[in-house]
């Protein structure tokens, strides 16, 4: 991971004194965890200050998502210092070419790290409009969100894209309590509050018939089963099978194995 929370704001903090446009594209990039184009695609139609929504467009259509209070205040603010109408682009005119917008935002980047490190130690890798999406998965899963927030947050097409995206098998090893040595003792003396709080115990399945299919999270711990995905016909098959009984008979199978269950195929991803 490039940056931990607290570097990541003092990074954002200098930029906001800096560069306002680029603090606030930033910003938005890392909050709803999307790409700089699609940033730079936003229009003032796009922020509907009624129902404080906020809709991006990418490739598989267009998604939308709340208006947190503070990105609202700071978008409306900036709407009106550049006097933008109705139908304009928010952070680009009409006639920039969307790699050279990128590719100056990712040269601001570049540069800000770089007076950082030599300014006040900040030893940062280069960074790119990229990271900022994956620092928000990261810090996220850090933070306690479960896989499955993320992958909704994200959009991607499946949970192996959203795990490649956060480097998962590194964050888990973070995460791992006796990586924090000098609270393992004040913590954990209780083993059910060790096994059961501080280990994510979940698997995610997709499960599907001929027809449909859905996405499902078992959480072994509390043996409950946690739907990702819409509901469809698929999801009163599933209730069919008690949740204990699920978790046994999935828990030990590898990533990628399936197997048949009240006729329906349970995939581990």
């Amino acid at each position: 991971m490039k940056l931990i929370k607290t570097k990541f704001n003092e990074l954002l903090y200098y930029i906001h004194e800096d560069n306002y446009k680029n603090y606030l594209m930033l910003k938005i990039i890392y909050t709803y965890g999307r790409n700089a184009s699609e940033i730079f695609n936003l229009k003032n139609t796009d922020i509907d200050t009624i129902k404080d929504t906020i809709t991006f467009h990418i490739n598989t259509g267009d998604i939308t998502y709340p208006l947190i209070p503070q990105i609202k205040d700071e978008l409306i603010g900036y709407i009106y210092d550049q006097e933008l109408k109705q139908d304009d682009y928010i952070f680009r005119r009409p006639d920039e070419a969307m790699e050279i917008v990128i590719k100056k935002l990712n040269y601001y980047l570049d540069r800000t790290v770089d007076t950082l490190n030599k300014t006040i130690e900040f030893n940062c890798e280069k960074l790119t409009t990229k990271d900022f999406k994956i620092l928000r998965g990261q810090h996220l899963f850090l933070d306690g969100a479960k896989l499955h927030v993320i992958h909704d947050l994200y959009r991607n097409s499946n949970i192996q894209s959203t795990k490649k995206n956060i480097n998962y098998n590194e964050l888990v090893e973070l995460k791992f309590p006796c990586n924090t040595l000098d609270k393992v003792f004040q913590e954990f003396t209780d083993f059910n509050l060790y096994t059961d709080e501080r280990f994510d115990d979940t698997d995610i399945f997709t499960v599907g018939d001929e027809t449909e299919s859905i996405i499902i999270e078992l959480d072994y711990n509390e043996q409950t089963i946690n739907l990702i995905s819409d509901e469809n016909e698929l999801t009163s098959k599933i209730e069919e099978v008690p949740p204990a009984e699920l978790c046994r008979m999935l828990r030990h199978m590898d990533t990628g194995n399936f197997r048949f269950i009240n006729g329906l195929r349970f995939i581990k991803n």
